[in-house]
Formats: structure tokens, sequence, C-alpha cells
């Protein structure tokens, strides 16, 4: 296997998929991998299996528990037993007050986060992230963004990844660390967005294979997932792979992969302020259309690595699972982001970002909002407003009255969705109750 970079993109849900489309699906991959043997992971020979640790237990986080648990038992080189980092807080099951990781360890299921779906036996919840972590070779990352650069010096110093000598992404012993990253979103960088994968490369001394995958599988009966063929597309496969979760590959285009999974998070908010404001499906359909072609130019113009760029095989990515497939799953499904965003929408802003995530979402994160602040800083800094009217005009009167980040906004005319927003850009003047265009 290489030890280099990975990247999995978005998942999308896809009930009418049926078992024999899964088989000749996993044959299109098979060839597209050149026909690769299946060797054991942990190297034949009597070296030591994979052992696999989540960071994350939310609803994604939940939901790809259940395939990797069941994956492990069935696949050679790995250790049956993975254990999840669980946050050790307080629920209610069954009339009592209990800790989730007990709840998990004793039910086999997530009651707060994916309640009614049971958790493989093989699975234990841990909330001692420490512990959790301890000797893993794979980490599968599954949390939001906001809350990574906390949780990156806990498994570094878990696993000796020091950046003071060593080989990257080596822990004592020789033990090679490998990092799966299954979160949406993008963090802020010295010269405009940062990729989370390099927020984690950095964090855990190189350890990195990358990837995003959709959180909306949970609730499907099928659905897909791309692989980036620059790395262990073997393990990943092996790891992730089910006759219901198609894998498929995606070559040379890992940072668009990655944005993908993070600009579709912003396109649902004006898809879902659609919604709120009563617009019809025609209407809906451009800001999706339009969406999807502002993600590609994004990609294209202000990627965030600075490697050779192949614009053939981003362009080719934007319909894989994670560009189009993803996008509608976000904009047309019961995706957190257009969940809340209707709601700011048919309410006028009266209730800010926060407030929406607070008392709608049980405990789960919006990126989207915060996503479309990070997107705009980098579209202002290059002063390219003109060529995302979309991403421009979903930022400014929803995100930034009065001032950046206010999280209040009047929904309507002269606002969000008013066509004169979509063609210009600039220019916008917040008069104290609403935007205006001069």
């Amino acid at each position: 296997m290489a030890d280099t970079g990975a990247g999995i993109a978005s998942a999308h849900a896809d009930e009418s998929m049926s078992m024999g489309s899964m088989t000749s699906c996993e044959s299109l991959l098979d060839a597209d991998l050149g026909g690769a043997s299946r060797q054991p992971l942990g190297g034949g020979g009597g070296a030591a299996p994979e052992r696999v640790a989540i960071v994350g237990s939310g609803n994604w986080g939940s939901a790809i528990a259940r395939i990797v648990g069941r994956n492990v038992i069935e696949q050679e080189g790995f250790e049956h037993q993975i254990r999840q980092w669980v946050f050790p807080e307080k629920v209610s099951h069954n009339g009592v007050e209990a800790c989730l990781t007990e709840v998990i360890n004793k039910e086999h299921e997530n009651v707060k986060y994916l309640p009614g779906v049971k958790l493989p036996e093989n699975l234990v919840a841990e909330g001692d992230l420490a512990l959790a972590v301890k000797d893993a070779t794979i980490l599968i990352f599954v949390l939001p963004h906001q809350f990574l650069g906390r949780v990156l010096p806990t498994v570094a110093e878990a696993l000796g990844l020091t950046k003071s000598g060593g080989t990257a992404g080596v822990a004592p012993g020789g033990r090679r660390i490998r990092a799966v990253s299954l979160i949406k979103g993008v963090d802020k960088g010295p010269d405009g967005l940062k990729l989370i994968s390099d927020h984690i490369r950095e964090g855990l001394c190189g350890a990195v294979p990358l990837g995003l995958a959709d959180e909306d599988y949970a609730s499907c009966r099928a659905a897909g997932l791309s692989v980036t063929a620059d790395a262990d597309t073997d393990t990943l496969r092996l790891l992730f792979n089910r006759p219901t979760f198609r894998v498929t590959v995606v070559r040379n285009a890992s940072a668009t992969v990655e944005l993908c999974g993070a600009l579709k998070n912003v396109v649902a908010l004006g898809a879902a302020f659609c919604d709120g404001l009563g617009y019809g499906g025609n209407t809906k359909a451009a800001i999706v259309r339009t969406g999807l072609a502002e993600m590609q130019v994004f990609a294209q113009r202000l990627r965030c690595d600075a490697s050779a760029f192949d614009a053939t095989a981003s362009s080719r990515a934007f319909l894989e699972s994670c560009g189009i497939g993803d996008l509608m799953t976000t904009c047309y499904g019961a995706s957190r982001n257009r969940k809340c965003a209707e709601m700011f929408a048919r309410e006028s802003g009266k209730r800010s970002w926060e407030q929406l995530e607070a008392e709608e979402l049980g405990g789960m994160k919006l990126q989207g909002p915060s996503t479309a602040v990070e997107a705009f800083g980098v579209i202002k800094k290059k002063k390219c407003a003109r060529k995302f009217p979309l991403l421009t005009t979903i930022y400014r009167p929803s995100l930034s009255p009065g001032g950046e980040g206010a999280g209040r906004a009047s929904v309507g005319a002269g606002g969000i969705l008013e066509p004169r927003g979509f063609g210009l850009s600039d220019g916008w003047s917040w008069t104290g109750t609403r935007w205006s265009y001069d």
C-alpha cells in the first residue's frame, strides 16, 4: 500500500439503487484500481492487524461505526474490536438519566444521535479520548470541524506522534498511523481557506490520508462514497464498502473532493431560503444549478493547495457522489443546514444561527453558516465577488447584517434571493433593517 494521502468524498442517498447495480459498480471499481489484489492489510506473514478508532459519535459517526464495525469482522487484516470516542454526556434513557457511553455499550445503540439503529457488538464506546485512540493504526475523524483543534493534541500525544525527529506519520515502535477524515467544512488559513486534511496532517505530524463523506447516510437504504486514488484505496474500500454503500474512485482531485463537502452546505442554505420563502421548484433548481457552477469555479480559481491542478479530474469529480450527489441530498433532503436555513428564512431571521442550532439540532452542529463566512473571506480577499454572485448573496444578507456574523437578517425583498442580488454582488449596504443595493 502506498504511504500517501487519501480522500473520501461526499456520499449521496439513492434509495432506488438495486443490489444488481451495486455488483456492477463494484466490478467497475475493481477495474479502475487496475485489478489490485486484496492482500491482508497487516502485511501478511504474522504482521499485526490494523486497529481502528473512530473519533466522533454523532449521527454520521454512529452510521459509519455501523459500517466499519461489520467490515472489520468480515475482512482480513483488522482487529475485530473497534473503539469510538463518545463524549460522556448525560442522556435520558427509559426514564433514567445515564451516561451515553454506558448506554451505547449496554444497548448497542446511540439513543441520542441515531436512535432505533443497532450498532455492532464489537464497537466499544469510550469517554476518554486518549484511551479511545491508544495504539490505533487507522483513525477515522467524524466530528464537527469546529472541534478538531481541541482533539488533535490529545490524539497526537496518545499515539506518540511528535514534531521533533522521527518519521512523519510513524509512532514509536514503527507503527504507521493513517487518518481518514469524514469531516465536512474548512478552516481559516493565513492565505485563505485551509483544508481539514491539512489541519489533521499538521496536528498528527504527517499521518494523513484525507477524505470526506456524507452525514445523511444513516437514514438511507443505499448510498455512495468516492475515494481519491492517490491513497490506500484498497484499505479504504475494505473498510467502508458495503452492498448498500458504494465506493468509487476519484483521481487527482483530492482538494476538489474536500471543497465539495464544504461548499455544498453553503449552497444548501440558499436552497433552503427558497423553501422558507415559499418560492417554487424552478427557483430552487436555478439556485442548485448556479451553486454547482460556483463550486466548480471556486475549486478551480481559489483552491486551497498550491499543488498541480488537474482541471479535467476536478470537473469529473463534480459528477460523482462528492459533487452533484451530495449537493442534491443536502439541498433536498433532511440535512441540518437545510432545516435550519428554511426556518431562518420563514421567520425572517428572528432567531440567530446559534439559537437555531441550540434549539433545533439536539446537540449537532451547523456547518453551512461558518463555511459561508470563511468562503466569503477568500472571495473578498481575491476581489472576485462578481464571479460568485450566489455565494456572496447568501453570505451578505444572512450572515453579516450590521457586522459580520451577527446572524440576523431581513430575508426577502432587497435581500436573499432577490434577482438583482444574483447578478450584481458588489454595492450592498445595510440600512439598519435590511440590505439594499446601491
